[in-house]
Order: structure tokens, then sequence, then C-alpha cells
């Protein structure tokens, strides 16, 4: 388990859960990376990227929104009108995230470590173009406490 001073933030996720092995819809590298030390408080900038790939430019922006921002994609896909998740969280990793792995994988456990809620509502938190997402804001996590 990776403490304070032991290891670097390389990488984040956006995903399901607050806690657990929560689905990872979304990830990227955080450069450059973050070393874990006393005093320290992690933020994901809005340098901070998602690439979105693998179907066409505007199918991945349409992908993008329906997850981030809970847009509609025109005879395809609705948000959930039963009980759509309205948070979404991010979380920060410790070593490279992929298509197989979960909110669990490679986290971030300092002291006081939790994943931050961001709201799905609008374009509030992501700014989507290019199959790129942004964060509109610095996100910042809880400062490192003790080694």
């Amino acid at each position: 388990m990776p403490t304070a001073g032991h290891a670097a933030i390389s990488h984040w996720s956006v995903g399901t859960a607050a806690s657990g092995a929560g689905k990872v819809l979304f990830f990227g590298e955080v450069t450059p990376n973050i070393t874990i030390g006393v005093g320290v408080t992690p933020v994901l900038t809005t340098a901070s990227t998602i690439t979105v790939s693998g179907a066409g430019d505007t199918f991945e922006n349409d992908i993008a929104k329906l997850i981030l921002q809970s847009v509609a994609i025109a005879d395809l896909a609705e948000n959930d009108s039963s009980g759509p998740l309205t948070n979404l969280y991010l979380a920060l990793h410790v070593a490279a995230i992929t298509g197989a792995s979960n909110q669990d994988t490679s986290p971030a456990t300092y002291n006081g470590y939790a994943r931050q809620a961001v709201s799905r509502v609008g374009s509030t938190n992501f700014t989507i173009s290019g199959s790129v997402a942004n964060l509109t804001s610095n996100i910042s996590f809880a400062q490192v406490l003790v080694d």
C-alpha cells in the first residue's frame, strides 16, 4: 500500500462509485506526476484531459457528453430517467489504468484520501471538444497529513 513519500500519482479516472471497485468510465495520465508527501494537496487541473477514442470523432464527443454531462444522443441513447447517476467520482491512481481496470486498481492510499464527486448535470465540470474532455476547474483532494 503506497503511503506518503513512497509513490507518485500518475493516473486519474472518472468512475461510478465513491468507494470500492466502481466502474472506470474514462481515465487519463497526470502530467507531471504528483509525489505523495506530507503537506501535499493533490490537484487535478484544467489541463487534466481524457481522450475518447475508438469511434468516429462526432460519436466520441457524443459518448463523452452522454456520460460526463448527461446529454442524450438523438435516436440512440438517453440519460436514464428512472434513477440516473447524478455524480461521478474522480479517483487518483499510482499506476497505469487500462480498460480492464476498476476504481480500486492501484489507488492512491494516503491518510485522508477520498474520491471527489463531480456532477453530471450540464457542462459544469467538463468541457468536451475534439474527442477530448477537460475539467472546467481544478479539483483538489485531501492534503497528505502524515507519512
